[in-house]
């Protein structure tokens, strides 16, 4: 079994992250190693504020990781530009007010995915993004990835309940047996922050 921790950025402004999303990183990656995920893989999305993050993420876990300084490795599976490049102009455009369209209607996956071509690619990606990462990582060890929203949380087994659109450093924990996916949990960051 291996363990893929998605989190999604903290607070940004622009592609920078805040003091405030450093503050919120720190918090949410020291409350994931005391929940006994302790990572020995690092990926990101490839965007400066996903980058930072995992760095400020490092800092915090340096003690649980024995000083060393970790390998990170670029994801792209784990962006969300290239759905935005398979929709057309409209549904691309449409994409931050059917957020706010899904959250009225109940806010869940479920509701997401009937309403919104984004959702159903993303969940796709996200899904591949997981079985791409999972091939990366050996058993029994755990995978931190720094993503986006709604993106990290889109590959969730439970769609009835599970939210569309992620608060800042909020995680989606997936269990990967090999390629499957077989359980996945969402943990709420300690220092909440805004959703999309």
């Amino acid at each position: 079994m291996k363990t893929i921790v998605v989190i999604r950025h903290p607070e940004k402004d622009g592609d920078k992250i805040t003091a405030k999303g450093a503050m919120q990183i720190f918090a949410a990656t020291l409350a994931l190693v005391a929940l006994g995920y302790k990572p020995t893989k690092f990926f990101y999305s490839g965007a400066r504020r996903t980058f930072q993050a995992l760095l400020v993420g490092i800092a915090a876990m340096a003690e649980t990781l024995g000083m060393i300084i970790p390998e990170i490795v670029k994801c792209d599976w784990l962006h969300f530009q290239p759905i935005l490049d398979k929709l057309d102009r409209a549904d691309a455009d449409a994409v931050l007010t059917d957020i706010k369209k899904i959250k009225a209607a109940g806010g869940t996956l479920k509701i997401a995915l009937e309403m919104s071509k984004y959702a159903v690619l993303a969940r796709e990606r996200m899904g591949l993004a997981l079985v791409h990462i999972s091939s990366l990582t050996e058993d029994d060890e755990t995978a931190f990835a720094l993503s986006h929203s709604p993106l990290t949380e889109m590959a969730a087994l439970d769609i009835e309940t599970a939210p569309y659109a992620l608060g800042e450093a909020d995680a989606v924990v997936y269990e990967m047996d090999g390629a499957k996916l077989v359980s996945s949990k969402l943990i709420k960051a300690p220092i909440e922050g805004k959703t999309n």
